[in-house]
């Protein structure tokens, strides 16, 4: 068997050295925990820093971009959420089996989902570029079935009912995870290097 040249072995040890170091970052991201910019920096090549740095500016503007909804989209949202509040009142009230608080809410929610479906269809008629800033496409027509699960959220929202298949320009992510992205890819990039040296 022969030996490797001092200079291969020399170069496995630093590209080997480097993927524990990522792996460790890696690690600390997993967990929750913070890593600054200036530590990425010292495990990241300049053009992978770059790279990183560069994902958060596009996430920097698209947070100020879902910050600026129209004004139809932020009235839909009021009513929405004022459907949802009714709604998860004549919930309550069912599982405390008051029949009538819960009948008064249901009727109440479904009146409110009925408006905000009306005042969103309205304006996506006029304005279709609006159907963006949608989970999901809206329907032109009314279900007879109104419920939370059913109605289109933002594509910001919170809401345990939004669809989380919405287009990629508007997928909000958060910094620690573009870390994370960056570091994964960096290790992953080593590692396909070191296989095909």
């Amino acid at each position: 068997m022969a030996a490797e040249p001092p200079q291969q072995t020399q170069t496995n040890s630093k590209i080997h050295k480097r993927v524990k170091r990522l792996s460790a970052v890696i690690l600390r991201l997993e967990a929750g925990k913070f890593v600054s910019n200036r530590s990425l920096g010292r495990y990241l090549l300049p053009a992978e820093l770059d790279d990183y740095l560069q994902l958060c500016d596009q996430q920097k503007s698209l947070r100020a971009q879902l910050k600026q909804k129209p004004q139809a989209i932020q009235h839909y949202a009021e009513i929405l959420k004022r459907a949802d509040f009714a709604h998860n009142q004549a919930t309550a009230y069912s599982g405390q089996l008051d029949t009538d608080k819960a009948r008064l809410f249901f009727h109440q929610a479904h009146v409110q989902y009925q408006q905000a479906l009306e005042t969103l269809i309205q304006a996506v008629e006029s304005e279709p570029e609006l159907q963006r800033w949608l989970d999901r496409p809206v329907s032109m027509a009314i279900p007879a079935q109104l419920l939370p699960e059913l109605m289109p959220r933002i594509v910001d929202s919170s809401s345990r009912f939004k669809h989380q298949d919405h287009p990629l320009h508007l997928i909000e992510i958060a910094k620690s995870d573009l870390k994370l992205q960056a570091v994964r890819k960096a290790r992953a990039e080593l590692l396909a290097n070191a296989i095909d040296a």
